[in-house]
């Protein structure tokens, strides 16, 4: 019975280590704007505002939701 709990202690151990490891290698990815980003936002348009970034569309049409 004592060699069962240590063989499953183990493996749990190494199963949380495996999964602490995938969890900061996976974070660490930082995918870069696409080149259709490049292509649909004229940058000189961006403005940036204290803590966040406003984009503003080309219509004059009046702003009712915003997408984050």
């Amino acid at each position: 019975m004592k060699k069962t709990l240590k063989i499953l202690g183990v493996v749990l151990a190494v199963l949380v280590a495996v999964t602490a490891a995938f969890f900061v290698i996976w974070s660490g990815f930082d995918y870069e704007p696409s080149k259709q980003l490049h292509s649909l936002v004229d940058e000189k348009k961006v403005v940036k505002k204290d803590d966040y970034y406003v984009f503003k569309p080309q219509t004059n049409k009046e702003i009712k939701a915003g997408y984050i």
